[in-house]
């Protein structure tokens, strides 16, 4: 969700040279600060024990290779856009078919909130990304149109 709304932020304002940054950085903060993190504070390995995993992992590394190579000539087309709207839809069906395994494997040790605290906790959490990100897009977007910053 922060990626979508500083990515439309941004597209709004016309700095379409931050979506990729904000896209890759994201990524690679996502993969390497929160494994990171979790075994920092966990303490144990991670292990990758089944086949759903193997497969979320080949998404994630098929989808840095197809980010290179449409990134790569410095532009990106709407047919590259296209295709990467359709491998994130296919990506969305698989994780939607693989939820019932999910289910199953869930255990009772979590807590599960009452709906109207979770929504409410979702809404706040909405909010608060949507100011975040107009934020950060309009400070990125000042500095960048500041002619006297170089």
């Amino acid at each position: 969700m922060p990626e979508l709304l500083s990515g439309i932020f941004a597209a709004r304002l016309g700095f379409f040279e931050i979506m990729p940054d904000n896209l890759m950085g994201a990524n690679i903060s996502s993969v390497l600060l929160i494994t990171g993190m979790s075994m920092v504070l966990h303490g144990h390995q991670i292990t990758l024990r089944s086949n759903y995993d193997y497969i979320v992992l080949h998404f994630l590394i098929g989808s840095f290779f197809y980010f290179y190579i449409i990134a790569y000539d410095g532009i990106i087309h709407i047919s590259e856009s296209a295709i990467g709207l359709l491998i994130y839809l296919i990506y969305a069906f698989h994780l939607i078919g693989g939820e019932a395994e999910v289910e199953e494997a869930r255990s009772s040790k979590y807590q599960e909130y009452p709906p109207t605290l979770s929504f409410l906790l979702m809404a706040i959490a909405t909010v608060g990304i949507y100011f975040s990100a107009h934020f950060t897009i309009n400070s990125l977007s000042f500095h960048c149109s500041d002619t006297s910053y170089a």
